[in-house]
């Protein structure tokens, strides 16, 4: 699959895959109309510390910050 990434040195196992090949137009709803790509970013380690908090992914605020 092209775009897909595997950050193997990372605390919580991150993939990253480019969603732009599966999106043949985007929804100018959804911002200004210049969005040139959808990047996802999953989790696969939600119980290894995190390096900035200590906290593993499944303790940490989805808003941003550190519970």
């Amino acid at each position: 699959m092209s775009g897909h990434a595997i950050y193997l040195d990372s605390p919580w196992a991150l993939t990253a895959i480019s969603q732009r090949q599966f999106w043949t137009s985007v929804d100018s709803r959804y911002g200004d109309g210049t969005v040139g790509g959808i990047l996802s970013v999953d989790i696969s380690d939600w119980d290894a510390p995190s390096v900035v908090f200590g906290k593993p992914a499944r303790e940490c605020d989805p808003a941003g910050g550190s519970t």
